[in-house]
């Protein structure tokens, strides 16, 4: 859905008839943001969260670096407009920075940021990505993503399938309850390599039966959020592939 127009998604989420839904920035700047709001209000979608990754290293300074941070402030202040309560970033990658390095380079890059969502009462968090993606992040697992959140002050949106096989994630999901503000997930068939090609939760190899119960067992009370997308998803129907995925999460969710 990243590559739909905005009055296309929002047609498209209406009909999924979901409780919330994640937008990504470039498709709100793409349809104008005064026009995005007035489209998103008479939707009557509820938004929870607006996706506006920065991919440049934040240790150059770039024109695209600077637009992309653009982006992200417009984004902010759009959310603050509608009463969206969280802007999500990725990093950037490290480039030839270490992971220490990185971290303190993107401080440095989000401080005007922060700044500026804490006065508008948004809450910004930071993604973990998979492996394979280090074009978008230095984040990658969720044991760092929870210590960069709080070295950074921000919140942390967690993706399982990135993660999944990390060791201790339970103990890591309860510890880092301070910070994470959504959970994410999508399945993944083992000899994958290419990346974004996520399936259905169910229709793959990870254990997200386990990995539901973990978080629950946890304590989390925030956002589940569904995030599927690539050739997978495309082949079967984008709106199908979602309405099996959100009948799975209410069958997971209702469990207990």
């Amino acid at each position: 859905m990243n590559a739909w127009a905005l009055p296309d998604l929002l047609a498209c989420l209406s009909r999924l008839r979901v409780d919330r839904v994640a937008i990504g920035s470039r498709q709100l700047e793409g349809h104008g943001w005064r026009e995005a709001e007035a489209a998103i209000k008479a939707s009557g979608l509820v938004v929870g969260s607006i996706g506006s990754g920065l991919t440049t290293p934040a240790s150059v300074d770039s024109p695209a670096g600077r637009e992309q941070l653009e982006l992200a402030a417009q984004s902010i202040d759009f959310a603050a407009r509608l009463g969206i309560p969280v802007v999500t970033l990725t990093t950037g990658p490290a480039g030839p920075l270490c992971w220490e390095e990185a971290l303190t380079s993107f401080a440095v890059r989000l401080a005007p940021l922060a700044a500026r969502a804490d006065d508008l009462g948004i809450t910004l968090t930071v993604e973990n990505t998979h492996s394979l993606r280090s074009d978008v992040s230095f984040l990658h697992t969720l044991r760092d993503a929870v210590a960069a959140a709080r070295h950074l002050g921000v919140g942390v949106c967690a993706d399982l399938y990135c993660c999944w096989a990390e060791p201790r994630l339970a103990a890591t999901l309860a510890d880092g309850l301070d910070v994470i503000r959504i959970v994410q997930y999508g399945d993944f068939v083992h000899g994958t390599l290419e990346q974004p090609n996520r399936w259905v939760p169910g229709d793959g190899d990870l254990p997200l039966d386990r990995l539901v119960r973990d978080v629950v067992a946890a304590g989390y009370t925030g956002v589940h959020e569904i995030e599927i997308l690539g050739p997978r998803i495309d082949a079967e129907g984008v709106e199908g592939a979602h309405a099996r995925a959100l009948e799975w999460l209410d069958r997971q969710l209702s469990k207990g």
